[in-house]
């Protein structure tokens, strides 16, 4: 017969760069996250409009920091958007970030 596994869920709230940086490196074995697009969304207390650079440039720290707290054999599931008038910011933003990880699968839809 099987035995009960524990399941674990610490969740936090904050500014996710800040949060990652006091967490143990290699102490996570998922991440879900669908950022902020930088598509010009009316978010409640979000500037989704920031110059390209300056967003691909963050996506790179955070991602960085998901990097260093996923196990080695962790997962780690990126959702993005893009606009008609702004098809490609999936595509920089990829590629912003094929340095650090794997990709594996891309699903569209």
């Amino acid at each position: 017969m099987p035995t009960a596994e524990t399941t674990n869920i610490r969740l936090m709230h904050g500014d996710c760069v800040e949060g990652m940086r006091g967490m143990t490196a290699e102490s996570v074995d998922v991440v879900v996250t669908s950022p902020p697009y930088n598509l010009g969304i009316d978010y409640a207390s979000y500037d989704d409009r920031s110059p390209r650079e300056e967003y691909l440039a963050w996506s790179g720290e955070w991602v960085a920091e998901v990097k260093r707290v996923l196990k080695e054999d962790g997962s780690f599931f990126l959702n993005v958007g893009a606009t008609p008038a702004d098809p490609f910011l999936p595509h920089e933003l990829a590629l912003q970030i094929r340095d650090l990880l794997e990709l594996q699968n891309t699903f569209h839809w």
